[in-house]
């Protein structure tokens, strides 16, 4: 088993997404995936270099960003970039889950099957690591103002993703997307994964 950056939360390989109605049942994504603050060995750019990438072109990125920055200065609401879900990564979601706002939110849950590395890179048994995916206007309206509050989401400057960005998308997905945006703010690094030139389908936390 290949080694990885300190403390970073990893998903290896295979995602088996249950979906309903567009996730109106609760989501299990079994998946391997590292949760520790030991270092190992493997040079984290030679598995970015063997990742596979999918591209994205300028027009596409600039125009994602363009929407992303008119959401963040509130010249277009928040549900411009809504579409049925958003999937929350496990490092933002654990920030949030206890909020009044959010600790109520039954459905879309997403649970990620860890395994527990030893210091040698073997495992024998995994424990859980929640996600979760938001489906409802409301839930979505108060995930952007949890950001506003929290991480001064308004401020927010776009910056090229960096490995550890690259590294923390490719451990969820198995592969680098060339379109992840990244902002940072004066508290926090936010990772957002724009489809379809309009729509938010993914944003997870990648330090503060």
């Amino acid at each position: 088993m290949p080694g990885f950056l300190p403390g970073i939360v990893l998903f290896y390989k295979s995602i088996n997404l249950f979906m309903g109605s567009y996730l109106s049942k609760a989501i299990t994504v079994c998946s391997c995936m590292l949760l520790s603050f030991c270092s190992f060995a493997q040079d984290t750019s030679a598995i970015l270099r063997a990742a596979q990438v999918l591209p994205a072109s300028q027009a596409s990125i600039e125009k994602n960003q363009a929407l992303l920055q008119s959401v963040f200065k509130g010249q277009e609401p928040a549900l411009t970039l809504f579409n049925r879900f958003v999937f929350i990564g496990p490092r933002l979601w654990g920030k949030m889950k206890e909020l009044p706002q959010f600790s109520g939110v039954k459905n879309g849950n997403v649970t990620f099957k860890v395994p527990l590395f030893k210091p040698d890179g073997s495992w024998n048994k995994t424990t859980g690591v929640e996600g979760k995916a938001l489906q409802t206007n409301e839930d979505f309206n108060n995930l952007w103002q949890y950001l506003a509050d929290h991480f001064a989401i308004a401020t927010a400057q776009a910056v090229a993703s960096n490995d550890r960005d690259n590294f923390l998308y490719w451990l969820y997905y198995a592969k680098v997307d060339a379109s992840l945006l990244v902002y940072t703010t004066s508290n926090a690094r936010l990772m957002f994964q724009v489809v379809d030139n309009k729509h938010l389908l993914f944003i997870e936390l990648s330090s503060d």
